[in-house]
């Protein structure tokens, strides 16, 4: 699975970490303050699909 995290504070790393060691492929990281993110926007060119369902894997992070 690979997923793009949202916000890359403090909140948005601990998740990154947590997928990475759930064998989670973090494609990209968007944040247009913090200086260590991957993207500063989410552009239209790049044809992102914003999946709006979780497929269940919430149910497996416990």
């Amino acid at each position: 699975m690979n997923i793009a995290i949202i916000g890359y504070g403090k909140m948005g790393r601990e998740v990154a970490k947590a997928a990475k060691s759930r064998g989670i492929n973090v494609v990209s990281t968007i944040d247009p303050t913090e200086s260590s993110a991957s993207h500063r926007e989410i552009s239209k060119e790049k044809n992102l699909k914003i999946q709006k369902k979780h497929r269940g894997w919430h149910d497996r992070m416990a």
